[in-house]
């Protein structure tokens, strides 16, 4: 007897927190199966596929009988009030990740995981799978011009290619054919906690390949050589040191192994090197990588989405070598005031790469009131100034003011990145548009 699609035809499918960068990409599969699509959000997303109904911003009274299965974002709160219906209702509820693995069940499964570079390095694998016209099923964590722009991509191929995260352990829902490591280095430590647990998730996660599978990691960073230490299964090491540089249209040595990664995962699905790397030199990056947005008054201006130390420390590192003779103006919103307690000195160091600093206010998201009280921009203002002993920062005052700031002091001989996960983006329109 055949197994019934979990995602069956006529299934109405209530999406909360749709917005969302993956959610929104799952819900143009299950709308593709034949599903029934709401969802409710703060913001009505321009990702969201317009036969998903919006039904505006998160309410009770959106939960009704008739809906057959809840999926939340992982960022939605247990009290939220969606989710409180839903069980009074005796609705099923599956959070993001565990309606990914159901979706993925039965495909041929290449996740890419990694603390930084995992969305540029599935963009990467994208461009190379299409290209070498395996028709792959893709969900990314950004959206990517090889995609039209979009963040997924439905094919009629067996291969599927997800970006897969490591917050609250979504990526143990999956189980992939082939693993892509690229890199690891503690973070989201608002959950995890300790480094201990974070390296431990990584560890844990190895242990979902399948058999016969591949695990491909990064020869140059030693964590990931600690976790794989061990692991029974075949394995691809990438070395920056045994492979020559590549003619990438994206700037950085991050986005070289970044490049790296792409290649020896699509060499373990049957594709020639050479082929890879051609397909990798028309590469035109991703949405908020180092994305080149326009000049204003002569100075080029980028939009990243780095908000980790090291992500600030890589990006301002491929600006400075690629314009040696300019002065790197960094807009920096730090994203999640958990994560700012966490690495407040990192972000001090970081930011001494550049030559102007200014941060507009700090990102709030899933924060406790305790670290909303504990730091704010003006105290992190002075530690970055006091470093060196040199005034390079000052408080933008908030998204608007910020611009006005970076019109009046940009010139040609500078370059101008606005960097931070949360809506810092905002400012590229307020200066450029």
């Amino acid at each position: 007897m055949k197994k019934k699609e979990f995602f069956y035809k006529g299934r109405h499918i209530h999406m909360v927190g749709v917005s969302g960068i993956g959610m929104s990409a799952l819900s143009a599969f299950l709308l593709d199966k034949g599903c029934k699509v709401t969802g409710s959000d703060t913001v009505q997303s321009n990702d969201i596929p317009s036969k998903v109904k919006f039904l505006g911003e998160q309410s009770e009274k959106n939960i009704k009988k008739g809906i057959d299965l809840v999926i939340a974002s992982h960022a939605i709160s247990i009290d939220n009030e969606e989710l409180k219906k839903s069980l009074d209702l005796k609705i099923p509820v599956l959070t993001y990740p565990e309606a990914v693995g159901r979706l993925t069940d039965g495909f041929k499964l290449i996740c890419v995981s990694g603390t930084h570079g995992k969305s540029t390095t599935t963009s990467m694998l994208s461009r190379i799978l299409i290209d070498a016209g395996l028709d792959p099923n893709i969900i990314v964590g950004t959206r990517v011009p090889e995609l039209d722009g979009k963040n997924y991509r439905i094919g009629k191929s067996n291969l599927f290619l997800l970006e897969s995260c490591e917050y609250k352990e979504s990526f143990l829902h999956y189980h992939p054919d082939v693993l892509v490591i690229t890199n690891i280095e503690p973070d989201h430590l608002d959950h995890y906690v300790t480094e201990d647990n974070y390296f431990r998730a990584f560890k844990e996660y190895l242990e979902n390949v399948k058999k016969g599978g591949v695990v491909i990691a990064n020869g140059d960073d030693a964590p990931s050589l600690d976790v794989i230490e061990g692991y029974e299964g075949h394995k691809e090491i990438v070395s920056f040191l045994n492979n020559a540089p590549l003619n990438l249209k994206v700037i950085g040595k991050h986005n070289q192994y970044n490049a790296w990664h792409a290649i020896f995962a699509a060499k373990s699905l049957g594709v020639k090197e050479e082929d890879a790397i051609k397909s990798l030199e028309k590469f035109e990056g991703t949405w908020r990588r180092l994305e080149y947005k326009g000049d204003f008054n002569g100075a080029k201006v980028y939009d990243d989405y780095g908000h980790h130390p090291t992500e600030v420390t890589v990006t301002l590192s491929a600006l400075k070598h690629e314009f040696p003779h300019k002065k790197i103006v960094c807009v920096f919103q730090p994203h999640q005031y958990s994560r700012m307690i966490s690495f407040f000195d990192e972000f001090v160091e970081s930011l001494q790469a550049a030559y102007y600093v200014i941060i507009p206010d700090i990102y709030e998201v899933r924060d406790a009131k305790e670290d909303i009280d504990e730091v704010d921009v003006d105290e992190f203002v002075q530690a970055i100034n006091e470093y060196e002993g040199i005034d390079r920062a000052v408080n933008g005052e908030g998204l608007d003011n910020t611009a006005n700031i970076l019109k009046r002091i940009l010139t040609h001989n500078d370059i101008c990145v606005i960097m931070g996960a949360g809506n810092v983006t905002q400012i590229c329109d307020l200066l450029l548009k």
